[in-house]
């Protein structure tokens, strides 16, 4: 979730998964910057942004490189607030319990990366131990976000979108899939074929994503944070794709006036180019004013469709994950604090029709059997679409109940609030 802050960060990652095992080398300097030059000319014409003016470059060590991405990701994530986050993901079950989740973030992030955009200093680097069979792919990729910039000042698309990391995700996937884009377009040259005569791009790049688990920091980490890392260059790349059918270029700058506010509106561009589907805003109330009093509220976001659809996948079948996500409208994740320590997490959630709020609630009725090892639950039902079920899992208490077309889900609640929590207002 907070990883998809880190846009520009870890593109050469990505590209380093198309097909090659990077060798320490230590390139010319002066021929690096040369060529930076050539590339950006061949980018400007490839995606019909003119450079505004001089593209500011650089070649660091690798050493430099690291020491850059540690001081952006430390800047980025402040300590207690991925600390909680973490928590979260641990008790959602998408993390394991203990897991060092700023670490993971460093190695991550700093793995094969041999090039990057700084937008606050608006330079390009690259290294200079940068294989020279990558060099250009990786130029070609992160002088899009130069000219991204340039056109469209994007610095302030890269600010976390408050308490909604769903929309700064779909933010990501619209410049990160720009860029694989024109790169795409770039690698494919001397063959004269171009993107625009290609079928549907994302079964390949979700191929080509499979290869990222040659890199030891990827492959050891979590199954959630391997898919958020991804989604910008996968997901982005569908979405632009889309966009350039129904209009070129000028169709894709048309988004930067207009950003996708959702995972989903990426994962179906249809809900953002054709018939408008923007989410619904999901408020919780603070419960430990009620039916959690004696809690402290410790985080609120918004997991969106993506995230859910990861959770369903951790606990149970991928088609029947995604269909259980599908159709979403909106959420809101609350995690509360005991005076023990506990976390007791609250989840609401929107759906288009009452079919797809029936899909969630059978998806995560699925889940919890899988993951809890439960029986059925107990279920008092006032009509079709309006019922509460209840489950007993380790002295604590887990709630589901449908409202029509909103459904709240609460976890590790004491069977004291179970009550209260179901009679509120929401």
């Amino acid at each position: 979730m907070r990883i998809s802050r880190s846009v520009f960060l870890a593109p050469a990652l990505v590209v380093a998964s198309l097909a090659y095992s990077v060798q320490p080398q230590r390139p010319d300097p002066a021929s690096l910057l040369r060529a930076a030059d050539e590339v950006l000319r061949q980018v400007g014409g490839l995606r019909a942004l003119n450079p505004k003016g001089p593209v500011k470059k650089g070649v660091r060590s690798r050493e430099e490189i690291r020491g850059y991405l540690i001081e952006r990701i430390q800047k980025e994530n402040p300590p207690d607030e991925l600390r909680i986050e973490q928590r979260v993901l641990a008790a959602l079950g998408l993390l394991p319990e203990g897991f060092d989740l700023h670490q993971t973030l460093v190695d991550l992030l700093t793995e094969q990366v041999i090039g990057y955009y700084d937008p606050v200093v608006k330079t390009f680097f690259i290294a200079d131990w940068a294989p020279p069979s990558l060099v250009r792919p990786v130029m070609a990729h992160e002088l899009v976000h130069a000219l991204q910039d340039q056109h469209f000042n994007v610095s302030p698309f890269l600010e976390k979108v408050p308490g909604n990391d769903d929309a700064t995700l779909a933010r990501g996937a619209l410049l990160e899939g720009d860029g694989m884009m024109v790169m795409l377009d770039y690698v494919m040259q001397p063959t004269g074929a171009t993107t625009d005569q290609m079928p549907d791009l994302l079964p390949l790049l979700q191929q080509q994503a499979s290869q990222m688990k040659q890199f030891r920091a990827f492959a050891e980490s979590p199954r959630l944070l391997q898919e958020i890392l991804m989604f910008p260059y996968v997901h982005g790349v569908g979405f632009i794709q889309a966009a350039r059918k129904k209009g070129g270029w000028a169709a894709v700058n048309k988004v930067y006036g207009d950003l996708p506010r959702s995972s989903e509106q990426v994962i179906h561009p249809e809900k953002y180019l054709g018939v408008r589907d923007d989410p619904e805003t999901v408020n919780l109330p603070d419960l430990s004013a009620g039916p959690l009093a004696g809690w402290r509220k410790v985080y609120q976001n918004v997991l969106g469709e993506f995230v859910l659809a990861q959770w369903f996948q951790q606990f149970g079948d991928p088609e029947e994950a995604s269909a259980a996500a599908a159709g979403w409208d909106g959420d809101q994740i609350q995690a509360y604090e005991g005076t023990e320590g506990k976390l007791a997490l609250v989840l609401l959630s929107a759906w288009d029709s009452d079919r797809d709020a029936q899909e969630f609630c059978d998806g995560y009725a699925s889940l919890v059997r899988a993951r809890y090892k439960t029986g059925p639950p107990k279920t008092e039902r006032r009509n079709i679409t309006e019922y509460s079920s209840t489950w007993d899992v380790a002295q604590e208490k887990i709630l589901l109940q449908r409202r029509g077309r909103r459904v709240l889900v609460a976890e590790r609640i004491p069977g004291t609030s179970v009550a209260a929590l179901s009679a509120s207002r929401w």
